[in-house]
């Protein structure tokens, strides 16, 4: 038993030197089978007391050869705002008052102080100091985007009226049987999107509405209108999905009338 310790000691003398030394590495450099327990940059090998070979360095650091080591990027000039004492890790370049989130893999935080040509924006999510030429261009690309998700529509909807209005009496003039005057108008999540031209006295029309579309508002709303000179009628409302359920008829009026909703043209704006 009086040996025990001096076994564990020699057991201890024996492991791999990478069981001490991994940790200790300093960012970027590792060791390998290659390199004896030392900590070298990726790429190189461990020979006559040195590593050697030219290093494969990461995407944050630039390759010198002549030392066969990776150093520090070098930061834009004084102009650009980033300054000698802003590279705030050894490594990164910041603009002054940031600091570098290594999981976010980028400067964060509110510079405090820009060059005189510029300013604080967020562009692509970055904080930083952008000139007027790069956030005027940024929000015509954030514009561009969102723009993306709508979809111009030149949509055509039949609508046939029943003989009277909804509280039975004549659509115009009480003792004759005149066809209504008859518009629409589509809303989308309660915002007006389009209407269109009236058709004089018929009980039939069709109509071409020009309109943008956004499908994540949710569902169409037509209103089915008569002009009047003081007061549009209201003939009827109905409610479609967008897309593929909008097609079909939507009776109301106990089946009297109808809204028939018929795309024609549609493009990605």
């Amino acid at each position: 038993m009086r040996f025990l310790p001096a076994l564990l000691v020699l057991s201890l003398l024996t492991l791999p030197s990478a069981a001490f030394a991994e940790k200790s590495c300093p960012p970027g450099k590792a060791i390998s089978d290659d390199t004896a327990g030392h900590c070298c940059w990726p790429g190189q090998v461990w020979t006559k007391g040195k590593c050697v070979g030219k290093p494969t360095c990461p995407d944050d650091m630039d390759t010198d050869e002549a030392a066969a080591a990776c150093v520090p990027k070098k930061c834009p000039p004084e102009g650009d705002g980033i300054l000698p004492d802003t590279r705030v890790d050894g490594i990164h370049c910041c603009f002054k008052g940031q600091a570098w989130a290594k999981s976010q893999n980028k400067c964060v935080g509110k510079p405090t102080q820009c060059p005189e040509d510029s300013g604080y924006g967020v562009i692509d999510g970055r904080e930083g100091c952008y000139t007027a030429g790069e956030r005027r261009l940024a929000a015509h690309d954030d514009e561009r985007k969102k723009s993306m998700s709508q979809i111009h529509h030149v949509t055509a909807i039949l609508v046939h009226a029943p003989p009277s209005k909804p509280n039975g009496k004549p659509w115009d003039v009480p003792g004759a049987d005149e066809p209504p005057d008859l518009f629409v108008a589509v809303a989308q999540g309660g915002r007006q999107l389009g209407a269109s031209q009236v058709v004089r006295n018929s009980f039939d029309a069709t109509f071409k509405v020009n309109m943008t579309i956004d499908p994540k508002n949710g569902p169409l709303t037509i209103r089915v209108l008569d002009k009047d000179l003081m007061n549009d009628d209201f003939v009827a409302e109905v409610t479609a999905d967008f897309g593929a359920g909008a097609a079909g008829k939507h009776l109301f009026a106990d089946g009297q009338g109808y809204v028939q909703i018929v795309e024609s043209a549609a493009r990605q704006e």
